[in-house]
């Protein structure tokens, strides 16, 4: 079950990473920390799927 909430919370991530590279979804989704993993929009695909518009 972890495995699969897990998938789908990257899944969802980087989702909204390409959307915003595509100017699809805000701009601000587009940082990422040091890695590269994209933080903010990890945090917006974690709180609710309406908070998704105000990223």
């Amino acid at each position: 079950m972890l495995s699969c909430l897990n998938s789908g919370l990257y899944t969802a991530s980087r989702m909204l990473l390409v959307l915003s590279g595509n100017r699809e979804a805000p701009a601000s989704c587009l940082k990422v920390n040091h890695r590269g993993a994209p933080v903010r929009a990890v945090l917006v695909s974690t709180s609710s799927p309406t908070a998704a518009r105000s990223c």
